[in-house]
């Protein structure tokens, strides 16, 4: 007696075939860049959210209107952490000052600095033990 399996029924999604490309539609896109924007420019779970794949992404990428507006919405999050920054700044907290001045005023002299002289020397420590010399090595070394 043979068994037949059933067919399962086709998922009907957004998904024109079984490769899984979504459509590209002016909708899928702009509810990319809300999403985009709610989850502070995290693209990976932007995508995931959608389930769209990260080379959907870059393909949208290319369309520069998309681009553009991607790179509004980080300038607008750059834009959002600077104000903070300053906020803290007004707040007169120590880290924050540092950080900006390690940061921005670099031109001035502020800034983590790496000083070194010409004269720099290595030592290499070898954690390998050398073999001992044979007689037959001795005798050789003292020829």
């Amino acid at each position: 007696m043979k068994k037949t399996l059933a067919k399962k029924p086709m998922r009907t999604t957004k998904y024109k075939k079984a490769g899984g490309r979504p459509q590209v539609t002016v909708a899928n896109k702009a509810k990319f860049l809300k999403l985009y924007e709610d989850l502070n420019t995290n693209i990976s779970e932007t995508c995931k959210a959608l389930r769209v794949s990260r080379r959907a992404y870059y393909l949208w990428m290319k369309d520069k209107r998309f681009a553009k507006t991607i790179e509004d919405i980080d300038e607008a999050q750059i834009d959002w952490a600077e104000s903070k920054l300053r906020a803290c700044i007004d707040k007169e907290e120590i880290k924050a000052i540092t950080y900006y001045l390690d940061n921005m005023a670099k031109r001035r002299g502020y800034g983590k600095k790496v000083e070194h002289s010409g004269d720099i020397s290595i030592t290499v420590i070898s954690a390998i033990p050398r073999p001992s010399k044979t007689k037959d090595e001795d005798e050789d070394d003292e020829e």
